[in-house]
C-alpha cells in the first residue's frame, strides 16, 4: 500500500462525515475526486503532527523521498509531505 493510498481512504472517511453532517452533498468517492474534502484537510495525511517539515528545506523538494519517487502533479496530493511504499510489519 501506498502512502497517498492512505491519504485517500481518510479523505473518503472525512467526505462521508461531512455528507453525514449535511455540510456536503454527494457521494463521498466522488467529492474526494473533486477535492472538495480539501476544504477540511488541507494538508492531508502527509502532514506530520509534532515534526517540523520545514527541517529538511535546504535539501530541496524531495529530500526524503525514496529513490525513483517524485512529488504528484495533482493539485492536491502534491500537498503531501510523505510519499513512500509502506512495508507490513
Amino acid at each position: 500500500m501506498e502512502y497517498g493510498e492512505i491519504h485517500l481512504i481518510a479523505a473518503t472517511v472525512i467526505a462521508e462525515g461531512l455528507v453525514d453532517l449535511g455540510i456536503l452533498q454527494g457521494k463521498p468517492e466522488d467529492l474526494v475526486k473533486m477535492d472538495l474534502h480539501a476544504l477540511f484537510f488541507p494538508h492531508g495525511i502527509g502532514h506530520l503532527l509534532g515534526l517540523d517539515i520545514h527541517d529538511m528545506e535546504d535539501l530541496g523538494d524531495l529530500a526524503g523521498y525514496e529513490d525513483g519517487r517524485k512529488r504528484s502533479d495533482h493539485l492536491i496530493m502534491k500537498l503531501l509531505l510523505s510519499v513512500v511504499g509502506l512495508v507490513g510489519g
